[in-house]
């Protein structure tokens, strides 16, 4: 049987064990929050070009119309 000695040490590990997969978890989501971050900005460029184009082509169009 374990004494209380033995519970402590077993306790610190599993702690250790437990806060190293926190860790490694929480970089992992920070790592895939900057990934998604930088898709949805390069989306949200790709969309206000298009805008913008848009844009130009109803100002030409206004004009025709003018």
């Amino acid at each position: 049987m374990l004494n209380q000695n033995d519970m402590d040490i077993l306790k610190s590990m599993m702690e250790s064990v437990v806060d190293e997969r926190i860790s490694k978890t929480e970089d992992f989501i920070l790592e895939e929050i900057g990934n998604t971050q930088s898709y949805i900005e390069k989306r949200i460029d790709i969309i206000q070009k298009n805008v913008d184009e848009l844009s130009k082509r109803v100002e030409k169009l206004e004009k025709r119309i003018a």
